[in-house]
């Protein structure tokens, strides 16, 4: 991430990094996963904007079958179409709202 991180910036380009959890993570409420602080951490020390959708999926009145069921492909740890849109559409509003905050010129 260290060396993405460098070309990125190399080619003026911003970065932006997000974490999901698994569905396993889900099911066992796991909000503060050692992948979560990691990330959180390193994101800080590189003035990266950091997206957690742990939250999002894990603190919601639905329970945790549901969510598991609503967004991802059975028996497996990726998302399905609707579960990629609900990533696109969390992506799509902090986008909206960090340039709000920052403008759009802050690259």
């Amino acid at each position: 991430m260290d060396e993405l991180l460098q070309l990125l910036k190399r080619h003026d380009v911003r970065l932006i990094l997000a974490v999901y959890p698994w569905p396993d993570q889900i099911y066992h409420h796991d909000l503060d996963s050692r992948q979560v602080r990691f990330w959180r951490e390193w994101a800080q020390a590189n003035s990266v904007p950091f997206l957690n959708y742990f939250p999002k999926l894990i603190d919601t009145p639905d329970s945790k079958e549901a969510i598991i069921r609503r967004f991802y492909i059975p028996g497996d740890i990726h998302f399905n179409e609707a579960g990629h849109r609900f990533i696109a559409d969390g992506f799509l509003d902090y986008y909206r709202s960090f340039h709000a905050t920052n403008g759009a010129a802050a690259r």
